[in-house]
């Protein structure tokens, strides 16, 4: 699974008002909780979480923003945090060191409107087992991933869906990558060729165009197999973006490329067939 390590944070200064007077030093979360305002939470929230996105209702939703906040927040911010002795008073942000090293599985973005949106455990799960595979190019084994997930979630969101056209996006441009690749290829071998038709070449440098020709052509041969398996990552995505989309259109759900906000859900109707 791919993570990001990281070994210190970036924290608004007025978190230093709720530091407890221990050693070692640590940020009292509850007492955080009862003096913060609603937009200071919202922006820990943010550092913390900066895969989370809110619209004006849910960022003035003070319940959910605490829910969230002592969910994906507060224990990091109270237990795996070191607060600096020294500090200066005049910058907005101080930099503080974890205790060791954390890794943050890249999450996808998820986009927070009421409390129904946020599910800790679907999160994890949509990230582990379906978004890591997307990431990583096993697209074969995220579809299978997709089945198990819609069993217990019978939808994906409209951040879900985007991440198999995000996958699609990502597949054309390496399918791009590899159609100069193999044409660089075949100029290559045509250029050896044309080398070795030179009347008045010699026989030593035949031999080594020979050489290089051998190499060139298992070059050629290496790049038409990842063109190939290139296509097939596109057809398949595809694919898998369309069925999805079919489904939902079939059942008489919204269009998951509708951006209004009631196209928050798309309903799988079934499971995938890939």
């Amino acid at each position: 699974m791919s993570h990001q390590m990281q070994t210190h944070i970036f924290l608004p200064i007025y978190l230093l008002q709720y530091v407890r007077d221990i050693s070692p030093s640590k940020i009292d979360t509850d007492l955080f909780l009862t003096e913060a305002s609603t937009s200071r939470l919202l922006e820990v929230i943010h550092i913390f979480c900066p895969n989370l996105k809110f619209n004006e209702n849910a960022k003035n939703d003070r319940q959910l923003l605490e829910t969230i906040f002592r969910g994906q927040a507060a224990h990091q911010l109270s237990n795996h945090v070191l607060i600096p002795k020294d500090c200066k008073p005049s910058v907005e942000y101080f930099s503080a060191v974890f205790k060791a090293p954390i890794f943050r599985p890249q999450d996808s973005e998820q986009t927070i409107t009421c409390a129904a949106d946020f599910n800790s455990d679907r999160t994890l799960m949509f990230t582990c087992s379906c978004l890591t595979a997307l990431r990583h190019g096993q697209y074969h084994l995220a579809s299978e991933n997709l089945i198990k997930f819609l069993e217990i979630y019978k939808y994906l969101t409209k951040d879900e869906y985007s991440n198999i056209l995000g996958a699609q996006d990502h597949a054309e441009d390496t399918l791009h990558s590899h159609v100069i690749y193999l044409q660089q290829a075949h100029a290559s071998i045509e250029g050896i060729q044309l080398l070795m038709r030179e009347a008045d070449i010699s026989a030593n440098h035949f031999q080594d165009l020979e050489v290089k020709l051998k190499a060139a052509t298992i070059t050629l041969q290496c790049r038409q197999k990842m063109f190939e398996r290139s296509i097939q990552d596109v057809a398949f995505l595809t694919a898998l973006g369309n069925y999805h989309q079919n489904k939902t259109n079939a059942n008489g759900q919204f269009n998951p490329h509708d951006s209004s906000d009631e196209a928050e859900r798309i309903p799988s109707g079934g499971n995938t067939s890939a």
